[in-house]
């Protein structure tokens, strides 16, 4: 198996139940990797391609757990939906693709 098979591999085990993988999926909103989710894998990338693994500020791609799991997000989520907000209710991050992903790891291994 290369590392390409195994980086989908990782992110697939990852993922929601009801997702399915492709380079062009957004983490975020297709597969729903997020808050711990995202940690988790990450943690896991960083493991297995060590030291390849890129320097990243990924809160610009993640929510962390504690915006996920915050009493005003819901009332937040429930204003927005209700027309009265206009914002939604949590920051806004980078998309991040599958493929882009792949090629932070990948133009990481091309530097070391």
């Amino acid at each position: 198996m290369d590392s390409h098979d195994e980086f989908l591999e990782l992110v697939q085990k990852h993922k929601a139940a009801h997702a399915s993988v492709s380079l062009s999926s957004r983490v975020v909103d297709d597969l729903g990797i997020d808050g711990d989710d995202a940690e988790e894998l990450i943690e896991e990338l960083n493991t297995k391609f060590k030291p390849q693994a890129p320097e990243e500020n990924w809160s610009k791609y993640f929510h962390n757990e504690a915006e996920l799991l915050s009493w005003s997000y819901y009332l937040k989520l429930l204003i927005y939906k209700a027309g009265i907000r206009k914002s939604p209710p949590l920051r806004n991050i980078e998309p991040l693709t599958v493929k882009k992903l792949m090629e932070l790891y990948n133009a990481h291994l091309r530097n070391v």
